[in-house]
């Protein structure tokens, strides 16, 4: 009897947990394969994506692109998009760079954040200060040209200080170069690698990579994803 009864509630839970996967099956976001990618040549620079943090950045790319929120940041970028492209292409830059600003700032030429960065590229005050920016009677964060100038020279320069890594550039333009040069420190004290996925860093800073991993995928191939938007970066033939 008492096995009998066992084995009715198995077979309830059974029933149970069936209906409850079918549920989530309805309801959940389709899965994006995403294939590894590799070192990406961008102009004589590379961005070595390899997304071994693959599911956080195929999270974001469901993120963005559910809705129009792509669209209206690009309608609302265009003269901005423009210019910052002139001047990436200029220095020989990766275009990927352009997408910094959606991060940031979703191209709000007035956004502040609450620790007082500025502008569409979130200029800090200190760095500001340190690219010129910042004067007695002017704060020329919210200047296209002068912003745009400031943070690709800043970009160059985490690209030099973090040994041609682009990634931990990008991580120390969100986190700060300092924050970025102890968590290095630390792991390798401790015998760990010294690579952005490897470090222990701020939530924030942990999100951030991704999130611009996940535009450069969208806006490579934008109708791959269902998106009307202008293909503003080049196709790589040597993904896998």
């Amino acid at each position: 009897m008492k096995n009998y009864k066992l084995s009715v509630k198995i077979n309830k839970l059974l029933i149970f947990l069936l209906m409850m996967f079918y549920c989530c099956q309805l309801i959940a976001i389709p899965k994006l394969k995403i294939n590894p990618i590799t070192n990406l040549t961008i102009s004589t620079k590379t961005i070595n994506i390899s997304a071994q943090n693959k599911k956080l950045v195929s999270y974001y790319i469901r993120a963005y692109s559910r809705g129009n929120q792509l669209s209206k940041i690009i309608k609302r970028s265009e003269h901005f998009f423009k210019h910052i492209m002139m001047e990436l292409e200029k220095r020989n830059l990766p275009k990927e760079l352009a997408l910094i600003p959606i991060v940031e700032s979703s191209y709000k030429p007035l956004a502040i954040s609450n620790r007082g960065a500025f502008g569409i590229w979130q200029i800090s005050y200190s760095t500001g200060k340190r690219y010129g920016l910042i004067h007695p009677h002017q704060d020329a964060r919210t200047d296209l040209k002068a912003s745009t100038n400031a943070a690709l020279s800043y970009l160059e320069f985490l690209y030099e200080k973090f040994d041609n890594d682009w990634l931990l550039a990008l991580a120390a333009y969100n986190a700060g170069e300092g924050r970025i040069s102890k968590a290095i420190k630390k792991n390798k004290f401790i015998g760990g690698g010294n690579d952005y996925w490897a470090l222990n860093l701020p939530q924030q800073t942990k999100h951030y990579v991704p999130k611009l991993l996940a535009l450069s995928i969208i806006f490579e191939d934008p109708e791959a994803f269902g998106l009307d938007l202008p293909a503003i970066l080049p196709k790589y033939t040597d993904r896998p």
